[in-house]
């Protein structure tokens, strides 16, 4: 397989530019285009593969704009990013010759800067054609990530599990801030308060598992947790309540009684 290959990455939202930059560092020509996008399709045309960056919404319609407008040659690689979508979404390029596989970063890309320099070392989940996956492999290996298959009718839950441990941590974070600024800090200041302990506990969980839980359900300290939930009331956070109430239910169930294996 020769180094320099030809990409095309349709989508120019934070993923697409992440992509096209960090794959013309590692030798690739890169052109980039916006979904639909006519003039360029001489170039699409000769590329040696097509990686479509769109939002999850987008991404069939990329590929039928693919198909429609003659973007397509036997033998082309086309793959997506989605983490929730396999490759079937791509089965109208399929059908034209093409082979079609799904490729998700398990990264997080809030900035462009920060998305290139956070890609070393990521890990990326494959589903989809066997005559893809070398090339896929190829790209994982050039920007220095790890390869990992995953089956597709697993790729909902795999994707359900990402989001559990990387949104809503952020939704978990910005739910103590509000507290927070219910009993008088300034958000940031909470925010800046709660970093040491986020940051121990976050390396505690990865080295450690399950048994890295502290806390009052870990102790089996049930009126601390149920004054925790009468005071959130008394805040007038019912919704979150009710969700500290849901997680402690959980924690309980399925944590400290050792369900969960570390």
């Amino acid at each position: 397989m020769k180094k320099n290959k030809s990409v095309c990455v349709i989508g120019q939202g934070k993923l697409g530019g992440v992509l096209a930059q960090s794959l013309r560092r590692a030798g690739y020509s890169v052109t980039v285009v916006k979904r639909g996008e006519n003039k360029k399709i001489p170039r699409i045309k000769t590329a040696d593969a097509v990686i479509i960056a769109t939002q999850d919404q987008e991404i069939q319609k990329a590929a039928r704009d693919l198909a429609r407008r003659g973007g397509i040659r036997k033998g082309r690689i086309v793959l997506h990013c989605s983490g929730a979508l396999t490759s079937s979404v791509l089965d109208v390029v399929r059908n034209k010759g093409a082979h079609a596989a799904s490729l998700h970063p398990l990264q997080t890309f809030p900035s462009l800067r920060q998305g290139i320099s956070a890609l070393s070392g990521t890990h990326w989940f494959f589903e989809g054609d066997k005559a893809a996956q070398s090339f896929c492999k190829k790209i994982v290996r050039d920007l220095k990530g790890k390869f990992l298959i995953i089956k597709p009718q697993h790729k909902a839950a795999y994707h359900a599990a990402v989001c559990l441990a990387c949104n809503y941590q952020t939704t978990l974070i910005v739910a103590a801030e509000e507290i927070g600024r219910k009993i008088g800090f300034q958000g940031k200041d909470f925010r800046a308060a709660l970093a040491p302990i986020l940051r121990a506990t976050l390396a505690n969980t990865l080295q450690m598992g399950a048994k890295a839980l502290t806390g009052p359900v870990r102790r089996g300290d049930k009126a601390t947790v149920t004054g925790h939930i009468r005071a959130l009331k008394s805040l007038g956070k019912r919704d979150l309540a009710a969700l500290y109430g849901a997680l402690a239910a959980y924690t309980k169930a399925h944590i400290v009684k050792g369900d969960n294996k570390p």
